[in-house]
This record gives C-alpha cells, structure tokens and sequence, in this order.
C-alpha cells in the first residue's frame, strides 16, 4: 500500500477499508474449501481490522457506512468467535502429553465435549454468507465515493495527523486497562485489555509499510495481543474444565480433570509472569510514542491521493 499519512482522511479512511475488505473476503474464500486450518482466525482477523477502521474514522465515513451495517458486522464477529475459541482448545489438549491415564480418560472426555460443542456453534457458513452480503454493498458504497483534487489552504484533515490523534487516546485507555491488571485470575481485566490492544493496533497497518516506527508498534502490540489472547485461552478452557468436571461420574474421569485443571493453572501463572516482566512495568508502552512521531508530522503538506483509484 501506497504512504497514506499524507491523504485526506475520508479519502484514506475508504481506501483501508476497501483493503481489509478484500482481504476478509479472501479469507471467506478460503473457507469454502475446508482444509484451510487457518482460514477462520484470517477471517476473523479480517473482519475485526474492517470493523476497527469503520468505527475509528466513522465522522469521516458517515457519510458512507451506516450503524446498521456497523452492528451487522459485530453480529458476523461474535457468530464466528465460539468456533475459534474451540479450535484453540482442541489444538492446546491435543498438543499435551498425559501424564497419567486418569487425565487422559479426562482429556478424552473433554475433546468429546468440545467436538459436541463445536457442531452447536457451527454458524460459520452462515456467517460467511451474510459477510458476503454486506461486503457487496459496503464495496459498492466505499468504491463509489471520488474526492475532488483540493486546494492546498491547511484546512483538510490528514490521515496520519487525524490516526495519531485516535492513537493518543487508545494508548492511554490501554495503559489504564494494563495497569489494572493484578492476578493471573483477573480474566475480565486482561480481557478487556486484550480488546483494546485489537483497537490500538489495527491503526497502525495501514502506515506500516512506509513508516518503519509503525510496522514495530504494529509488531510489538501483536506480541502483547498473543500473550493476553493465550491467557484468554486459558481462561475460557479452566472454565470448560471445571464445567465437565462438574458433570462427570467416574472418579478415575473426576481425579483427571484436577490433573487438567492444575496444568491449565500451571500455564496460566507462567503467561502471566511474561506478562509482568514485559507489559506491566511502567513505560513498557513508551516505544509507542515513535509511531506517533511518524504519523504527526504529516499535516506539513497534503499529498493529492490517485483519484482513479
């Protein structure tokens, strides 16, 4: 992608969203061979990007995209959320080594759990249907607004000024939910972290091809998105654990599951000590402020965007 920094705002704010657009679609795409293991996260992805770029610039893109079509997206996110986070379970259990029989009676008790669980929340085809419907008309309406070549009077809002400005905020609301963080326990905290590190750093792709400072704040707020998606994880399985636990019978089966459990417990103490030593020490964000530099300086000249684009 071309520097957008320098474009006008409603322009660049629609030429993003065309982009993550496609690359959702794609990924939809994807989907419809079905032995693609990675096809649904990509979608998913693909779907949070757009989301997060239609409602960061919406004053510059009211004009274009409704609420409707908004909360018809965030519809399609969450549908496809409960399949993802299974896939991740089924995946963490089978990479894990029994270490008795009475876990792994448990642990295959648990992976039946999952796979019944997994045919309930199998709304993905329709998911991927109604994103196709609603990228139809969302690529109609982003693809047919056309900027006139503006006058050079200082009076348009750039992308790299206005993004730096969006950054600022999200920043700050990020390193309260960070700090807020205590315990590896903490799950609705380092969730609600988690969901800010997604709107922080899906600003920045857009610039990091061109501007080096954002493409390492993009890659160092993908470390901080890993490490809280993983206790996330965790979270959601010791949950799924203690729930099975609770319905089984046989004690071998009840006596495996204390062994799951204490693994998960295990995991989730040694993420969050990562999560301490690299993300809860003051000024851990600091490096941040590059990016900011890089995107600020923008509103010195306006670039005339490729009106044929």
């Amino acid at each position: 992608m071309q520097n957008v920094a320098g474009w006008p705002t409603n322009f660049a704010a629609r030429v993003v969203a065309l982009r993550w657009l496609e690359d959702a679609s794609q990924s939809a795409d994807r989907l419809d061979v079905g032995d693609d293991a990675e096809a649904l996260h990509d979608f998913r992805v693909g779907v949070r990007r757009l989301r997060v770029v239609l409602k960061a610039y919406r004053p510059w893109l009211k004009d274009t995209v409704s609420r409707k079509r908004r909360k018809k997206l965030d519809s399609i996110g969450k549908v496809t959320g409960p399949g993802r986070d299974l896939e991740v379970q089924r995946a963490w259990l089978v990479s894990q080594a029994p270490e008795s029989g009475a876990e792994t009676a448990a642990r295959a008790d648990l992976l039946d759990h999952i796979h019944l669980a997994a045919s309930d929340a199998s709304g993905r085809d329709e998911a991927v249907r109604a994103f196709r419907r609603q990228a139809k008309r969302l690529r109609s309406e982003l693809a047919g607004i056309r900027l006139r070549p503006l006058a050079l009077d200082g009076a348009t809002d750039l992308f790299g000024p206005t993004t730096a400005t969006l950054v600022r905020g999200r920043h700050a609301e990020l390193t309260r939910s960070l700090a807020a963080i205590r315990d590896h326990r903490d799950d609705a905290v380092i969730h609600a972290a988690r969901i800010r590190v997604k709107r922080l750093r899906y600003l920045y792709p857009s610039f990091a091809p061109t501007l080096p400072a954002c493409g390492a704040a993009y890659h160092g707020l993908g470390m901080l998105q890993e490490l809280l998606g993983e206790l996330h994880d965790m979270a959601l399985l010791d949950r799924r654990i203690d729930e099975a636990k609770g319905r089984a019978r046989e004690e071998r089966v009840v006596a495996g599951y204390v062994l799951l459990g204490w693994r998960v417990a295990r995991a989730r103490v040694d993420l969050f000590r990562v999560l301490r030593r690299d993300w809860l020490r003051p000024g851990a964000l600091d490096g941040l402020g590059a990016a900011l530099r890089e995107l600020a300086p923008c509103d010195a000249r306006v670039e005339e965007p490729p009106f044929g684009t």
